[in-house]
């Protein structure tokens, strides 16, 4: 999978199934290393389905948010708690909850807005322009 440079002003990287693959990609191979939120992140599903033993850390001292549903039928909730015990204590947060996959009961724009404005605090990089 290659990855192309992210644009370096962005203030936190968002990835939901596949995107959050990619962006455990990113943060794995140091093109991102900013607050993430990953939402029902497929990062493990594919090297599943090709039979590939890979290792997913996340890096040091990086904030990351999982949001992963309960009722998730595509992506295991496992894949999600085994991703987060990686992150370094205090850096990473899973939040599970009662949805599916698509996480269309939990996500509404206020709940995303929140949990954008809470990792960025958090990371300590400010919210006042989201």
């Amino acid at each position: 999978m290659r990855l192309r440079v992210i644009y370096r002003a962005s203030k936190f990287l968002l990835g939901s199934s596949y995107g959050g693959g990619i962006a455990v990609n990113a943060l794995m191979k140091s093109i991102w290393s900013g607050p993430t939120i990953l939402l029902a992140p497929a990062h493990a599903v594919t090297t599943r389905w090709a039979r590939i033993n890979r290792e997913y850390i996340l890096p040091e001292r990086t904030h990351v948010v999982i949001v992963h549903g309960y009722a998730d039928n595509v992506v295991p909730m496992s894949d999600s708690e085994k991703l987060i015990a990686t992150a370094t204590p205090g850096y990473g947060h899973l939040i599970s909850v009662e949805d599916d996959h698509r996480l269309n009961n939990y996500l509404t724009k206020d709940v995303l807005r929140k949990l954008v404005v809470d990792l960025l605090k958090n990371s300590k990089l400010g919210s006042e322009q989201v």
